[in-house]
């Protein structure tokens, strides 16, 4: 399960985490998909690096979803928007499971590989 952090000494830089955020729903979907361990453990692991809550990683995954819609053409009406409600940290590791989904879809719609796909989503947010 994430760890909440609630203290932080300053803003978590959202940009970062959702970095973070994209390599361990990759790393995760390699590593066994949703069953496995590297969602919490590689969130937990990213807020307390970027001293961040689990509202931060909630933001950071929907900024995330957005680069990755635009990388790889997916139809933004059609895509499924995640519900966010309840505790932060479920939610957080949630979040992690449906953008795991979410690159698969991609690399179905790009007829590429989630490799391909993270590193378009990866340009993308760094396009801003």
């Amino acid at each position: 399960m994430v760890q909440s952090h609630s203290v932080r000494t300053s803003d978590p830089d959202t940009g970062a985490l959702a970095v973070d955020a994209l390599f361990v729903a990759g790393v995760a979907a390699d590593a066994g998909g949703a069953d496995s361990q590297v969602i919490p453990f590689g969130l937990t692991a990213s807020m307390a690096r970027h001293g961040a809550r689990a509202e931060d990683v909630v933001e950071a995954v929907l900024v995330v979803r957005r680069a990755l819609i635009v990388a790889t053409g997916l139809d933004p009406a059609t895509e499924p928007v995640p519900l966010v409600v309840g505790d932060p940290r479920v939610a957080a590791v949630n979040l992690g499971v449906y953008l795991q989904g979410l690159i698969d879809r991609g690399a179905a719609r790009t007829r590429t590989d989630r490799a391909t796909v993270t590193m378009r989503t990866l340009a993308q947010l760094r396009a801003g």
